[in-house]
């Protein structure tokens, strides 16, 4: 990216953020449905998780940030997957035992999900960031060797930091900024293709 630094994608994230915002009033125009509550979980949670994100790159509180890109990720793929199977996997996602790994009708899982959706929208950027954050959301050999090698010069000298203070360079930082945009806009993309769609769709709807 040229010419683009953090500062500048910090502020694009914010103004991603506000977009979202809209796009979650948009959903509470005319009667609501079970999908419309779906909608409006995942795009308050996406809101947490954006604002969230922001709080932790101004505190420099990078792995935790990593992690919920991922979280965000989730968000996405998951309504991505209803786009593909419809209705009747928002009802279960509803139900007392709503996860995409329990859905019967069709095996789902998110990393299938991603590669569907990169296939969808000619794209390489899901799958591989669907990957590199796992390993921060789950404890892993990668999440324990990206803290042990930052302060591998700190052991050393006996001098061990346990703020969560790891050193990410600006290219670093950048990519971390991105991937959430990425991740915003294409679930604003999605609750808007809902908001706009669902009165052709309204039979198949259920009222809660």
């Amino acid at each position: 990216m040229t010419n683009i630094d953090s500062n500048k994608l910090n502020t694009e994230l914010i103004l991603t953020k506000g977009k979202l915002i809209e796009s979650f009033k948009a959903m509470y125009k005319g009667e609501l449905f079970h999908e419309d509550i779906f909608f409006m979980g995942i795009a308050q949670k996406s809101l947490a998780n954006i604002q969230g994100f922001l709080d932790l790159i101004e505190k420099k509180n990078y792995l935790m940030a990593i992690a919920l890109i991922r979280i965000n990720l989730d968000s996405l793929l998951t309504i991505f997957a209803i786009n593909i199977h419809g209705t009747n996997l928002t009802k279960h996602l509803l139900s007392e035992d709503g996860r995409i790994d329990t859905y019967k009708q069709t095996k789902i899982s998110y990393s299938n999900l991603a590669k569907d959706f990169d296939k969808k929208h000619n794209s390489k950027w899901c799958l591989s960031v669907f990957k590199n954050c796992s390993s921060f959301v789950h404890t892993s050999s990668s999440y324990l060797s990206s803290t042990i090698m930052n302060y591998e010069n700190d052991i050393s000298k006996n001098k061990i930091c346990f703020n969560g203070d790891i050193d990410y360079n600006e290219k670093q930082i950048c990519e971390l900024l991105s991937a959430m945009i990425e991740i915003s806009n294409y679930l604003i993309f999605y609750i808007d293709n809902y908001s706009n769609s669902k009165k052709s769709f309204i039979k198949n709807f259920t009222k809660p």
